[in-house]
């Protein structure tokens, strides 16, 4: 499902996980087939390597950013929290909690 704002899609899974993806910076930039990924060991750079002969360095910063503050982002985009059956179908294991809180 695409948000209302088109930049973020959400996709979910049968392992029972749910996933956003910002589509406002996508990872571009390689002219032939991504041969190779790899993290930095802090995690806020991931290096590719592709069959046109580059290597590409992608800041990661805003996207560690929305996934430290997840209920955050999550809010601002729905422009509401979760209710108690949602939070119960997707935040398993977690006592509730208005994501929206201010």
């Amino acid at each position: 499902a695409f948000a209302p704002d088109g930049h973020t899609l959400a996709t979910a899974s049968d392992d029972e996980t749910v996933r956003l993806w910002d589509l406002t910076d996508p990872l571009t930039g390689h002219t032939g087939a991504v041969t190779s990924v790899a993290f930095a060991p802090d995690g806020h750079t991931l290096a590719t390597a592709s069959d046109d002969a580059t290597v590409r360095l992608w800041d990661l910063t805003s996207l560690n950013s929305i996934r430290w503050h997840a209920k955050e982002y999550a809010c601002s985009l729905t422009q509401r929290g979760l209710n108690q059956e949602e939070w119960s179908r997707y935040i398993q294991g977690l006592e509730y909690e208005d994501t929206c809180a201010t």
